[in-house]
């Protein structure tokens, strides 16, 4: 869907483009010919402006509408980050943006409510082949961004985060996690290593009683060993039990890691 929207973008433009430079064209011809005396200058050049004339204002429109766009964009310590751009970032928390702002767009700058999911907690998780936001995640840290924060939608004690194992296996809801948890289940070691390096909770435990090593046991592939390498390595208990009897091993077994 959005890769027909976006070759309908290109017609249009294409059309415009077409008629405007068929507009200019038929300016230009009637600007030259005036000396002539004749009718059809005057004529191409009365054509060749009601064909620009809106195409200029349009033009303006848009134009004025993306810059407004952009600068609301450089007061979104959210979209700032997003697009990379640190140094507006800077500005932002500079002038009282908190680093534990909520995750997402729409969201104001002040300290995400409990429970919610922070910038570092997104960024911990979000990844793309232009990017792995290693960076950003370096950068909410050394701005003091609080490590062990949780998010969660249900209480500690809600019967979500308690049953049989097979049912944590399918519906654990990820209430409590941390940034580590976050980075350990998007499979980033160094993601983990920086989060350990600033002293997060290796054993720290979700609602549900998993830890960051079940979350990397989720992982397939070199990823994932690599992450659980390097928990172990940074004291993360192998031996722990979620709410649901599950260890680390059983976790890994699931998964056919």
């Amino acid at each position: 869907m959005a890769f027909i929207s976006l070759i309908f973008v290109y017609i249009v433009l294409a059309i415009v483009a077409v008629i405007g430079f068929t507009g200019l064209i038929m300016l230009i011809i009637g600007l030259l010919s005036l000396k002539n005396g004749k009718l059809y200058p005057k004529i191409f050049i009365l054509s060749g402006i009601v064909i620009l004339t809106p195409i200029i204002i349009m033009a303006g429109i848009f134009g004025t509408s993306y810059y407004k766009h952009q600068q609301a964009a450089k007061q979104n310590l959210f979209t700032c980050l997003v697009n990379n751009d640190i140094k507006s970032a800077q500005k932002l928390i500079a002038a009282g943006a908190s680093p534990d702002r909520a995750a997402g767009a729409n969201s104001g700058n002040e300290k995400a409510p409990d429970g919610g999911e922070t910038l570092l907690m997104h960024f911990c998780q979000r990844s793309n082949p232009q990017n792995d936001y290693v960076d950003t995640v370096k950068y909410l840290i050394d701005s003091g961004a609080e490590i062990d924060r949780r998010s969660w939608e249900h209480s500690p004690d809600d019967k979500a985060h308690f049953g049989s194992s097979e049912y944590g296996y399918q519906h654990g809801d990820g209430c409590g996690r941390t940034a580590l948890m976050y980075a350990a289940g998007s499979g980033s070691a160094e993601k983990i290593q920086l989060l350990i390096d600033a002293g997060a909770d290796v054993n720290a435990r979700d609602y549900c009683g998993k830890t960051a090593l079940m979350y990397a046991a989720s992982v397939y592939g070199d990823n994932g060993q690599k992450c659980i390498d390097l928990l172990l390595q940074n004291g993360a208990d192998a031996d722990i039990q979620d709410n649901y009897g599950q260890t680390v091993q059983d976790h890994r077994n699931y998964y056919n890691n």
